[in-house]
């Protein structure tokens, strides 16, 4: 992330104030589809700073049957210019959903996968985790990343399009054969045969399992396609061959980051390159020349500094990935010696996802995580750490 100071005033949409921005304006016509769209840099002024409870409680109220009327907007959240211009921002959110359903809708027939496990997060009491909530995903936080989806798409196109060199790109490889073949032997076990590695055909069988066999063992799966999958990278456009560009998970030919540059690097990169892009089509007021003496703009960054730039990206993203999980378990772990040294242990059902000579993995649906259970060890040094369960049927672990 950037300082406060950038993140959260000089560099954030706050209501009431001019920001400068990169830009990109889409006109649809009534059924979704873009009839045009423009580039360019732009001074944004906010009527108002929405949360997403408030956006989602104008989705639920217009959506419920009967509709209710839009509740009232929290004062911390209400527009400029009174009751015109709170209904003015409902009736915008419902345009916007009303969209990003037809975009999302489009996306998941073109192919797309949602792998979505869920995350935990954590209320703390003067630093202490007291509360394990479970993040959802709500339909206004869906809204919010179908225009980031597009917007990412829509800037990859036009920047690999105008220099198709050193354009930065995210792509996505097809999952490793490996993990594809142990998520077909579950599902096998499952009475579920795999179609295909297909995006769109595991997104298919996501749905089935999770119809036909419930949530805990649809979890399951969709952690091993999860496991099945390569991670998606930062590379520079000229490094592949176009058929390489592809990101496998949102079955898009072209996708990059450019919504986020307060705090990922690759966004500002993206920011310089559609600057410099839109300033050689002519599309943008200024000079090239001048832009690139101002360090505006790097168009004559060698090919291989760019490729170092991208690696860089990728081992940030991972170690920002590594550190994330890391903090998640420690708060886990403060939080389950608490419950233990409260008195109430925290007790759950577990769904066995593996099994080998000695030890079996255990998934927890409601905290989303895996344990591995060595029974070598179920006597010392953890006594009573396997235990029957409940009527003599199963077994309760500790650890």
């Amino acid at each position: 992330m950037l300082p406060h100071a950038l993140c959260e005033d000089m560099c954030s949409l706050n209501a009431h104030c001019d920001r400068l921005a990169f830009s990109v304006i889409w006109q649809f016509d009534a059924n979704g589809n873009i009839v045009s769209q423009w580039f360019g840099r732009t001074i944004i002024r906010n009527k108002c700073r929405l949360n997403y409870d408030t956006a989602q409680r104008i989705i639920e109220a217009a959506e419920s049957t009967p509709p209710r009327p839009t509740p009232p907007f929290p004062p911390e959240y209400k527009p400029e210019g009174g009751a015109e211009a709170e209904a003015q921002v409902a009736a915008d959110v419902l345009t916007l959903h009303r969209l990003a359903l037809l975009l999302r809708q489009r996306r998941f027939d073109d192919g797309a996968l949602n792998i979505s496990q869920g995350k935990i997060y954590f209320r703390l009491e003067a630093g202490v985790p007291v509360e394990v909530l479970e993040s959802r995903q709500e339909a206004a936080n869906r809204l919010v990343e179908e225009f980031m989806l597009l917007a990412n798409q829509s800037v990859a196109k036009k920047v690999s399009g105008v220099y198709p060199e050193l354009a930065l790109l995210r792509n996505h490889p097809p999952p490793k054969a490996a993990g594809i073949a142990k998520l077909g032997a579950l599902c096998l076990r499952l009475s579920l045969p795999l179609q295909s590695s297909n995006s769109g055909d595991l997104q298919a069988l996501l749905k089935q399992v999770r119809e036909s066999h419930g949530s805990a063992i649809a979890l399951a799966v969709t952690q091993q396609c999860a496991l099945s999958m390569n991670l998606a990278t930062y590379l520079r456009a000229g490094a592949a061959a176009p058929a390489a560009w592809r990101h496998y998970a949102l079955a898009m030919d072209h996708y990059t980051h450019f919504t986020s540059p307060i705090r990922r690097y690759p966004d500002c990169v993206v920011h310089r390159q559609l600057y410099a892009a839109l300033l050689q089509e002519g599309s943008e007021p200024g000079d090239l020349q001048w832009a690139t003496e101002q360090g505006l703009v790097d168009l004559e960054i060698p090919t291989a500094q760019m490729d170092s730039v991208c690696t860089v990206c990728n081992e940030r993203k991972w170690a920002a990935k590594q550190a994330q999980e890391a903090s998640t378990q420690v708060n886990l772990v403060a939080f389950l010696v608490r419950q233990q040294e409260l008195g109430t242990p925290v007790v759950m059902q577990g769904v066995v996802t593996s099994m080998g000579t000695y030890t079996f993995t255990i998934l927890l649906p409601s905290l989303n995580i895996d344990e591995q259970v060595d029974n070598r060890n179920f006597e010392e040094p953890y006594p009573g750490r396997a235990v029957p369960g409940p009527n003599g049927k199963g077994l309760l672990f500790r650890w």
